[in-house]
């Protein structure tokens, strides 16, 4: 589990496990929750434990932590129940020596859980932020430098919350306020975004938008996300590169706004991602979308000034979408956030290439690491005299060339988005 991503892997199960929807959301609650609080579960397992870690059996460990997060935090399940369930599942997995070890050391943390406090904040700003926040001590070393304490402990702690449930409404096929209406009686409680399409699901849940979903009048996706097709300000008629483009969130979003009339080419690296952009276009309507396989970084000589627009939603380190998915930061590494920049820049660089005279160039990505960020906006402004920074208006009251979204004040995923005009 730790090596795939957390809702394939799930999805990949539940296709061949018949299993009740009760007994699904129970696994998905635990699997998630032990994502989540890896670091802090094995923390503990770390005291209880004789032998280390890296040592035990990997289905031992899992087994551990899963009951321990039960225990923990789950008040639903009584402790006995969790540790007995976990004896019985490591005898089917291992030997009866592992499940004596298993039930001594969950045993052990029922007698001893008062002594797993974490430090104090005064005592070890570092470990504490770790361990309380259940963040990578990497990450919290590098965001304490990059922002401070305060501002990490603010950002950590909105990381910990439930995503909020947002969604764009395909106006394709109907308006926001016909979407309201509809879903208002059925007893679901939406509230306006600010961006033009956009619902927030305040009661219901993913369960009562279902039908919405798989006709293609509502598409999940975060605020934050939604504005970058405004920032395009795409028209309609208009020829539009979508350089990293699966799995067509935003190409489609794109397409909504310019009315399904124009042409947009839509790339991403691999094939498979190549069908979710077909499948996301079906489902939704789209008509004016060719999607292709493409190196971003390579040259495709037939694209040269042939574009109005050109969005580069480039793949990134995902700093910002930590609280959405939090298998991610397990993953992450302190050099990625020095390697991604020169993937960046060079999928920019070649974006250059493709505009027309005239033509507006957006950058975007759904990290906080100011080298992704601004880092790679000031670079390619000092090396392109002829990108001049351009206005993206959002939200209405925002004229700015460049726009961050810092999830606790703006309650979305971390995003940054900036903007060219090529003035030859």
């Amino acid at each position: 589990m730790e090596e795939a991503y957390a809702n394939i892997a799930l999805q990949q199960v539940f296709t061949t496990w018949p299993a009740e929807d009760r007994e699904r959301r129970f696994a998905t609650e635990i699997i998630y929750g032990v994502i989540r609080k890896k670091n802090y579960l094995e923390w503990i397992l770390g005291r209880l434990s004789r032998q280390p870690l890296a040592k035990l059996d990997a289905d031992v460990r899992l087994i551990l932590l899963c009951a321990l997060y039960q225990i923990i935090f789950l008040n639903s399940v009584p402790a006995r129940a969790a540790i007995n369930e976990a004896v019985e599942m490591t005898k089917k997995v291992s030997h009866r020596g592992s499940a004596g070890f298993v039930n001594g050391c969950l045993r052990s943390y029922l007698r001893k859980q008062k002594e797993f406090e974490i430090p104090q904040r005064t005592n070890g700003p570092i470990t504490y932020l770790s361990l309380t926040y259940c963040q990578p001590k990497w990450f919290a070393q590098w965001a304490v430098r990059t922002w401070g304490m305060e501002r990490t402990e603010e950002l950590f702690a909105y990381f910990t919350q439930p995503a909020p449930l947002t969604v764009r409404v395909n106006t394709l096929m109907q308006t926001r306020d016909e979407v309201i209406g509809k879903l208002a009686s059925r007893g679901v409680d939406v509230v306006k975004l600010a961006v033009p399409e956009g619902l927030s699901i305040s009661r219901g849940g993913i369960a009562a938008i279902r039908e919405e979903l798989q006709s293609g009048i509502l598409y999940v996706q975060d605020e934050a996300a939604m504005w970058v097709a405004h920032a395009v300000s795409p028209q309609p008629g208009e020829t539009i590169l979508d350089l990293c483009a699966a799995p067509g969130g935003k190409t489609t979003h794109l397409a909504q706004i310019m009315e399904n009339q124009g042409e947009i080419i839509a790339c991403d690296l691999y094939s498979h991602k190549q069908q979710l952009i077909w499948d996301n276009c079906k489902r939704l309507g789209v008509t004016i979308v060719s999607a292709v396989v493409q190196d971003a970084t390579k040259e495709n000589p037939d694209w040269q000034k042939k574009f109005d627009k050109v969005l580069v939603d480039a793949p990134c380190s995902g700093l910002g979408v930590i609280g959405r998915r939090p298998d991610l930061k397990w993953r992450r590494t302190s050099k990625e956030l020095k390697d991604f920049p020169l993937l960046q820049q060079a999928i920019v660089e070649r974006a250059v290439t493709y505009l027309k005279p005239g033509g507006r160039l957006v950058y975007s990505t759904c990290t906080l690491n100011p080298e992704e960020n601004e880092g790679v906006r000031e670079r390619i402004s000092q090396a392109h005299s002829r990108l001049q920074p351009c206005t993206i208006s959002l939200e209405n009251t925002i004229n700015t060339d460049e726009y961050r979204f810092w999830p606790p004040e703006s309650k979305t995923d971390g995003f940054y988005i900036c903007a060219w005009e090529n003035k030859i």
